[in-house]
């Protein structure tokens, strides 16, 4: 490394004061091209620099916080933007477009016990159209607000059960149809996850009559007088 009028200049590396230390390229002092910079706690970035910040491509790898994880991709300014993959240290990870450090854009995330998510993020959240699987077998696939299943969206049940329709604040709210594996279904409004308002009820022999609901209950003057025949609330 020369000194350019007291400036660093090509390849070098440099111990901090506060126990850090880098060693790579330098421009007019800064570190500026490729480098290994670790921090006094054992935190490694291995990449591209550009005017003394992370730009470029990375690998960031930070084991003293307790959401120890490494981060490989790009760089704009000091933050993941971009393309880029983190996996966590208890076994979660993502892998999809970062923007200012928050997950951005298109992504699978993929959680430690197997549950999975891929689709739009807007900084940080789950937010957009996307597909949510749980490891019991059931899903959700449509769109979601801020980590929430908000407005339309088909949620498949463990057994089989199937739900298209809309829905608000991880809720069935508003117009929906449930079908049962048996060729039941009910087909009508919904409000906080129950049937509510008006709906046509189809039962497994084909036979339908529309009632009104109250809170997942048929409302009493338009009850079956044979209830075995008829879908029972949906849960």
């Amino acid at each position: 490394m020369t000194m350019n009028g007291h400036a660093r200049d090509g390849v070098g590396a440099m111990k901090y004061a506060d126990g850090s230390k880098y060693e790579g390229q330098w421009m007019l002092n800064d570190r500026d091209g490729k480098g290994t910079h670790t921090t006094s706690q054992g935190d490694v970035y291995e990449g591209e620099f550009k005017e003394d910040k992370f730009h470029g491509v990375g690998t960031l790898d930070r084991i003293s916080s307790d959401d120890a994880s490494k981060y490989t991709g790009r760089w704009e300014n000091g933050h993941p933007h971009g393309e880029g993959k983190e996996i966590w240290k208890d076994g979660k990870s993502y892998e999809g477009q970062f923007k200012s450090r928050a997950k951005h854009g298109q992504g699978t995330f993929t959680w430690a016990d197997g549950a999975s998510y891929k689709g739009e993020f807007q900084n940080g959240d789950i937010h957009g159209f996307g597909e949510y699987k749980w490891t019991n077998g059931r899903s959700f696939r449509g769109q979601w607000k801020i980590n929430k299943m908000h407005g339309e969206g088909t949620y498949t049940y463990e057994d089989k059960r199937i739900y298209t329709g809309q829905f608000q604040d991880d809720q069935k709210s508003g117009y929906g149809v449930l079908n049962w594996p048996d060729g039941r279904s009910y087909d009508g409004e919904w409000s906080n996850g129950k049937q509510h308002g008006s709906g046509t009820v189809t039962t497994a022999k084909g036979a339908q009559r529309r009632c009104e609901w109250r809170n997942g209950k048929q409302a009493p003057e338009q009850a079956y007088k044979s209830e075995a025949s008829q879908p029972k609330p949906a849960p």
